[in-house]
């Protein structure tokens, strides 16, 4: 997790609230939104290099603490929003252009082979927030100003529109099924084919635009609207248990 807004720290904690454990300081917290290998080893993790302003570049910390500053992307002006492919192969992220356009960018996990990808039939400058699904093939991804969701194929880069409007799309480690932050700040799933779109989340509650599964794919972490508290919520009753220790805290990544 991700404390603080200006300045604070990435840190680890376990579930009950034990374990609490400060890895790193951060510049920018609120942008930090970090990602777990798909070993549990480390963290990609987004920071400005100054407090409120300078470049955005990606580095890995270690569940010791130890920080490694990654080869940086010289076409872009920073990174943000890294999600790692379940094989650990890639490691995808949204790079921001000197336009204020974003676009979406895969690179190996040690920093290298920089890609960008270019959606067919899409405008380029208008794609964010990739994730992608267990079987490595297709990712979901929002556009931002229009928050609508849709899916790529990452081997055609054909793209479906699923024809809601969400962000933060997360699809599901182990089944056909993508869960989001509505407009009303309710969390639902949606099949990557734009079916099946259903609530997941306890009705009338809100949730910051922020989200992400168990390894097992039964329960989804995000932080509540309301309490600013994490919550741990099961989409198969749509209940939700909040975690009274976590009120700092945001960005949440579930540990493989």
């Amino acid at each position: 997790y991700p404390r603080g807004n200006v300045i604070g720290d990435l840190g680890v904690v376990q579930l009950d609230g034990s374990g609490l454990r400060k890895l790193v300081s951060l510049n920018s917290p609120h942008e930090a939104a970090p990602a777990w290998s798909p070993d549990g080893s480390r963290l990609l993790v987004t920071d400005r290099t100054s407090q409120y302003s300078g470049p955005m570049p990606l580095f890995a910390v270690d569940t010791a603490g130890t920080r490694t500053a990654l080869p940086e992307n010289s076409a872009v002006i920073g990174q943000a929003g890294p999600a790692y492919s379940r094989d650990g192969a890639w490691v995808y992220y949204t790079g921001m252009l000197p336009q204020q356009d974003f676009t979406l960018w895969r690179m190996r996990p040690d920093g290298t082979g920089h890609q960008q990808l270019r959606p067919r039939d899409w405008a380029p400058a208008r794609t964010v927030r990739l994730s992608p699904s267990g079987d490595g093939t297709r990712a979901v991804f929002e556009a931002p100003f229009e928050w609508r969701l849709s899916v790529l194929d990452l081997q055609t880069l054909a793209v479906v529109k699923l024809g809601v409007m969400g962000r933060s799309p997360r699809w599901s480690p182990v089944a056909e099924l993508i869960a989001y932050i509505a407009d009303d700040g309710s969390i639902r799933g949606v099949l990557p084919n734009g079916t099946g779109d259903r609530a997941l989340s306890p009705g009338g509650r809100r949730y910051w635009p922020e989200v992400d599964w168990s390894p097992d794919g039964r329960y989804l972490i995000s932080r509540s609207g309301e309490s600013f508290l994490l919550e741990v919520i099961d989409p198969a009753t749509r209940t939700a248990i909040p975690l009274p220790f976590s009120r700092e805290f945001r960005s949440p990544a579930w540990k493989p």
